[in-house]
C-alpha cells in the first residue's frame, strides 16, 4: 500500500535535479490525498492509483489540474513520475520526456 510517510531520496525536473523539489522533505500519503511538504510549505493533491496497470498509474488532482503519472512500489521505495502540466501520462520512469515531467524517489520512514 501506498499509505504512509515518505522521505525525498531524489528527485529530478524536466532532465535535471530539482533543487525545489529536494526541500521537499516529506510526502504523506494516507486515504485520497497526496502531501508534499517541507518546514515552510504543503501542497495536497487528491490521488487516485491503479496498481493493475503496468506500468501502474497513478492521478494527483491539484485544484483541478489531473496530473498523470506512473509509480513503482518496491518494498520501502516508492518511484513516482508525473506530468506536472497535466498533459501526458510518462511512459517511462525518467524525467526528461518532457520539461514538466517530475521524477520522485521516496524512502518509506520507519513507523
Amino acid at each position: 500500500a501506498l499509505t504512509g510517510i515518505w522521505t525525498v531520496v531524489s528527485a529530478e525536473e524536466g532532465g535535471r535535479p530539482s533543487e525545489e523539489s529536494i526541500k521537499t522533505s516529506e510526502v504523506l500519503i494516507i486515504d485520497d490525498m497526496f502531501s508534499l511538504y517541507d518546514d515552510e510549505n504543503r501542497r495536497t493533491m487528491k490521488y487516485t492509483a491503479d496498481p493493475s496497470a503496468s506500468p501502474a498509474r497513478i492521478d494527483l488532482d491539484w485544484d483541478g489540474l489531473v496530473q498523470p503519472g506512473i509509480y513503482e512500489l518496491n518494498g520501502d521505495e516508492l518511484t513516482v513520475c508525473y506530468d506536472q502540466s497535466g498533459k501526458e501520462r510518462p511512459a517511462a520512469f525518467e524525467s526528461g520526456g518532457g520539461e514538466e515531467f517530475l521524477l520522485l524517489t521516496l524512502r518509506r520512514k520507519p513507523e
